[in-house]
């Protein structure tokens, strides 16, 4: 329930104008109206949870998975979590790449820079042209990046995404990165919503016949907390990150989205 509130929420916390826009719901003539979910004045959570107390089971199970379909009877209209913003807007969901959006250097590259005031106004700008392809229809609101994972063999073919091997460059690197996603003008509304991925310990995709989807991580207590976690705690704890995504391998045995040590006491 607790990501079904979520992704609901992040419909109440984006600001609404007029009902002109179909991606958000209609909160001056719509079914949702005269609903806690279309008063502003109370807490995001508390409209969050409203909106989910009127939803049946189908439709709760139905905020699930990333396309979500509209429901018609609460005014709810469609809308796709999966949107990605690497190095510049894009969107798998609305038809690959955006020609006009800016394309930025891929993220090892930003990483060498070493310039986090640089990557801050990257972020913004990025957040920037989201809100305005969102008014078009043509982008979503919240976004599959960064990749905050340390790399520790450079053949990963991942690694490129990742800004390398170093746990405080990577932690300074998604503070810069998350509050120039999320911080817009108004501090009441996230100006879209970041996702820091892949939580936690993943670094292989595909060596000697292991893939992504069965790699067990054998890792020390230690190593997690000095090399991997760093990055995702200045996610969550500093720059209040909006979401994270599990990874796909498993943790010394226990799948990472089906970990409730890592999940639970460490990651809330």
């Amino acid at each position: 329930m607790m990501y079904v509130s979520f992704m609901l929420l992040l419909v109440t916390i984006t600001p609404y104008i007029n009902g002109q826009n179909a991606s958000f719901p209609d909160c001056k003539n719509g079914p949702l109206a005269t609903f806690p979910i279309c008063n502003p004045a109370l807490p995001s959570r508390e409209r969050a949870i409203d909106l989910v107390s009127r939803m049946n089971t189908s439709e709760k199970i139905s905020r699930l998975v990333h396309n979500n379909r509209a429901i018609p009877r609460l005014g709810l209209p469609a809308y796709s979590f999966y949107s990605e913003a690497l190095h510049g807007l894009a969107s798998a969901r609305f038809g690959g790449n955006l020609p006009a959006a800016t394309s930025f250097p891929m993220t090892m590259n930003l990483g060498a820079t070493f310039n986090m005031t640089l990557i801050n106004r990257m972020t913004t700008v990025i957040s920037t042209e989201a809100r305005a392809f969102n008014n078009e229809g043509r982008a979503g609101l919240s976004f599959f990046t960064p990749n905050i994972n340390i790399v520790r063999d450079p053949r990963w073919g991942r690694a490129d995404e990742t800004v390398g091997e170093d746990p405080y460059l990577g932690s300074q690197y998604v503070y810069a990165y998350i509050t120039g996603l999320q911080r817009g003008d108004d501090d009441n509304y996230l100006k879209v919503a970041g996702t820091c991925k892949h939580y936690v310990a993943y670094d292989l995709d595909g060596w000697n016949g292991t893939d992504r989807f069965h790699f067990n991580a054998k890792i020390s207590d230690q190593d997690m907390v000095e090399t991997q976690l760093p990055t995702f705690e200045s996610c969550i704890r500093y720059a209040r990150g909006a979401s994270i995504m599990c990874s796909f391998n498993e943790i010394n045995g226990v799948p990472a989205c089906a970990n409730e040590f890592y999940l639970q006491p460490v990651a809330r």
